[in-house]
Parts: structure tokens; C-alpha cells; sequence
């Protein structure tokens, strides 16, 4: 017996004496990601912010918060309505005016897995974790210590439908999930805006190539999801702006993106403005007018 535990104890601290350099190199990649960096510009800024939007690669792509005076984008790659939650929760405590929160399929169709919590939730600094909590749970820490897994991006042109095409073979955002679980906390996230009345809530639809609006619009599932954020956003009273079909009418709707979801910088710097000017539309009004969709 006396052996049996001096044989544990000393695997334990074998164990412990592993993972201590692996940790420091773990909290080293958490230190050097999109999230920490956005986290401590928040930080620096909050008390000077009148615009604060909220998103994944779709708001971080698409909003260019340079042309637009004391505001911040915190859109970061693939954020869904559970990391968007405790964001939120912050810039709600911190009396941020005007919230825009980014919504596209991705939110909705995020993971067939439930709970929703992915490495990104568990790397967010946003959330209130301890270290221990983060290396014990984060699945994903090992490929952070020892690779960067790297994903194949898209830079298509113009006239490069082909490789237009390609990424839409990669988009898997339209799975029609019978259950779509980002709906938990899309409605944490709704009773979270209907308790506070300190800041203004918009809800903002960006814009998408006619690839990939041909395939929402075939997705049974993402217009029921759709069509329930504008009713709850009726129902609330807050704007949505929706903007995906936007740039459709176009003379070359391409040259805006760089997939088929995501625009490039002319396409950023062509909706920021676009944005704004809806924006600063719904301020106009009186709130309890606000029952409309704002579209282009």
C-alpha cells in the first residue's frame, strides 16, 4: 500500500512537472491571440466609446471602426451568441451608448454539439475563467502549443468566380440542424438587452455575395431563425438593419468581397458609411417607432 501511494504522488508530480512549461506556453499563445489584444484596447478605451460592435469574422471583416468616431469593432474569428453573451455583459456594465451586434448563419448553425462551448470560448478573456479552468478544459490547447493549425483563406478578385465557388463548397453554415443550439444564448442575449436601458441595440445583418444569399435562401432553417430575430426584435423594439442583400444590385457585387461572405477593405469602407447613415436614421426616430426592418 505504502508503495501504491508513493508510486501515485510521485506520478502526480511528474505530471504537474510536465504541464508547468506546457502551461506558461499555453497562457503565452492566449496572450498573443485577436481576442486578448481587442480585450485591452476595450480596456484602454471604453470610457471614450460612443459605437462598440460586436461580432465574428463577418463584423471583423466588414466594419472598418477607423472611419467611424469613438467606436470600437471586437469582431473576432468565429465568435457565436455564446462568447457574444459575456461580451456584451460587459459593455452593458460599462454603459457603452450604442451596441451593434453583428448576426449572420454562422451564430445559428455554429456547432451541432451542445453545450456550444468550443476553444474559443474557453480562450476568450472576456469570459471569467481561472487559468486552471482554461488549460483543464480547453480540448484545443495542445495544437496551440505545438501548431498552428492553419486554414486555407480565400483572397478571390473580381472575376474569379471560380474560386468564389470553391470557398462556398467549404461554407458550412447552412447544415439545416433540426436544432439550431445557438439559440440558448441568443436568448440570454435578448433578455440581456430587454433589462437594460442604458445603451441602444442594433441588430445588423452585413452583406453576402449572391452565392451566398442564393444559399441562405434555400435554407429552410436559417429563415426560421431570421424571421424569429426580427419578430423578438419587433416584439423588443430593437433596429434590425439588415444589409446582406446590399451591394446584389451592383454593377460587380464581387469586387466588395474576398469569399463569398466576408468582404475585403473596398467593401468594408463601402458599408461603414452605409451603416452609419442607418444608424444615425433610427437615432432620428422616436424608440417607440422602432418596428421596422432597415434595409438599402
Amino acid at each position: 500500500m505504502k508503495k501504491f501511494i508513493i508510486r501515485g504522488f510521485l506520478f502526480l508530480g511528474l505530471i504537474t512537472l510536465i504541464n508547468i512549461p506546457l502551461a506558461f506556453r499555453y497562457q503565452s499563445s492566449l496572450n498573443n491571440t485577436l481576442d486578448y489584444e481587442l480585450y485591452q484596447i476595450y480596456k484602454e478605451q471604453k470610457d471614450h466609446l460612443d459605437y462598440v460592435f460586436v461580432g465574428g469574422s463577418h463584423a471583423l471583416d466588414g466594419i472598418n471602426d477607423s472611419l467611424v468616431d469613438a467606436s470600437l469593432n471586437l469582431g473576432s474569428h468565429g465568435l457565436t451568441f455564446e462568447e457574444e453573451f459575456f461580451i456584451l455583459k460587459h459593455l452593458v456594465k460599462d454603459s457603452i451608448q450604442n451596441i451593434g451586434l453583428v448576426v449572420s448563419a454562422h451564430h445559428f448553425f455554429r456547432t451541432n454539439r451542445k453545450p456550444v462551448k468550443t476553444e474559443i470560448f474557453y480562450n476568450s478573456p472576456w469570459i471569467d475563467l481561472n487559468f486552471l479552468e482554461r488549460y483543464m478544459q480547453d480540448n484545443s490547447k495542445l495544437s496551440k502549443i505545438f501548431f498552428k493549425p492553419r486554414l486555407k483563406k480565400y483572397h478571390c478578385k473580381s472575376n474569379q468566380l471560380e474560386c468564389f465557388r470553391e470557398h462556398l463548397n467549404h461554407v458550412g453554415h447552412f447544415i439545416d440542424y433540426n436544432a439550431p443550439y445557438g439559440m440558448d444564448y441568443y436568448e440570454k442575449i435578448l433578455s440581456l438587452i430587454q433589462d437594460n436601458k442604458q445603451s441602444n441595440f442594433y441588430f445588423l445583418f452585413l452583406p453576402m455575395t449572391p452565392m451566398y444569399n442564393h444559399l441562405s435562401q434555400a435554407s429552410v432553417h436559417y429563415k426560421k431563425c431570421k424571421q424569429k430575430l426580427i419578430q423578438d426584435s419587433k416584439r423588443l423594439k430593437i433596429p434590425v438593419i439588415d444589409l446582406q442583400n446590399a451591394f446584389e444590385d451592383h454593377k460587380n457585387p464581387y469586387r466588395y468581397f474576398k469569399d463569398t461572405n466576408h468582404l475585403n477593405e473596398l467593401g468594408s469602407d463601402t458599408l461603414t458609411p452605409l451603416l452609419m447613415s442607418r444608424i444615425q436614421k433610427i437615432k432620428s426616430l422616436k424608440r417607440v417607432a422602432i418596428d421596422r426592418i432597415y434595409t438599402e
